[in-house]
């Protein structure tokens, strides 16, 4: 599984991904708490950091909203 993951300021980290066949947005609003998450619930999934480099290629590819 693949969670493609923005911070967007220091206190809030927006999260998308697909679990089955639905695609789940999220937020955190701290890093530990989301790094807690991540541990407990998806230690296997690659974490890709969504940036103003990259956001576009992955909008087009369906891949975040």
């Amino acid at each position: 599984m693949n969670i493609y993951y923005r911070i967007d300021s220091p206190d809030i980290i927006n999260v998308e991904y697909v679990l089955g066949d639905e695609k789940i947005h999220d937020f955190f609003q701290s890093t530990f708490h989301f790094s807690t998450w991540i541990e407990a619930e998806h230690s296997e999934a690659q974490l890709i950091e969504i940036t103003d480099e990259n956001y576009q290629k992955l909008k087009d590819e369906g891949k975040v909203s």
